[in-house]
């Protein structure tokens, strides 16, 4: 319904001799088959983030520490973000260099200075792969069937951690603008064909 809204703020040209010259160009349906259940897996598969959530996942394990902000507590940091392919250091064991070599060790006071780690722990909590209770955080059923490779549970939470981490970043304008808003319709496209 909400992309329908999008479409009809768009003045789209009615088919006829103004809107093309060629024939066969004036009303055409372009359609894209579905994937069946199988490519899509091998597609997933075939993503880092796919081989990055199943690595932080198995590091993470039953359980680990949080913070009072429910992030990841400090301790983990380090072997999070190796899990995440970023090395990471603790600030307080690096001497003082400034400006920060923008190649090298991603020095941390907390998890959330390591922004790979940060956008992983947002998605995969979001997306309900990670409970949170306030001192700890927990593996959900989710998270366990993922990492068992039952396929449509791979394809799944790989889709809902995507769209986590694609609504972190991108910006929704209000209903009430009258211009199209370009991120929702390219997430939505870009969800659909996934």
């Amino acid at each position: 319904r909400r992309i329908k809204s999008y479409f009809d703020r768009l003045l789209i040209p009615e088919p006829g001799q103004r809107y093309s010259d060629i024939p066969e160009l004036q009303a055409a349906l372009i359609k894209i088959p579905r994937l069946s259940g199988q490519e899509a897996l091998s597609a997933v598969e075939e993503l880092d983030l796919t081989s990055r959530m199943r690595s932080f996942l198995t590091w993470f394990g039953d359980k680990r520490e949080t913070t009072s902000t429910k992030a990841l507590h400090r301790k983990h940091v380090h072997e999070a973000a190796a899990s995440l392919d970023v090395v990471a250091v603790d600030d307080a064991e690096t001497p003082f260099i400034w400006p920060r070599p923008q190649n090298g060790p991603v020095a941390f006071k907390n998890a959330s200075h390591v922004l790979r780690l940060k956008l992983y722990w947002d998605a995969l909590v979001g997306a309900e792969l990670i409970r949170l209770s306030p001192t700890r955080a927990y593996l959900a059923g989710r998270a366990e069937r993922f990492l068992a490779g039952n396929p449509d549970d791979v394809v799944s939470a790989v889709r809902a951690v995507a769209r986590h981490m694609y609504r972190s970043v991108a910006e929704e304008t209000s209903d009430r603008d009258t211009t199209l808003e370009l991120g929702y319709l390219t997430r939505y496209f870009l969800l659909e064909a996934s």
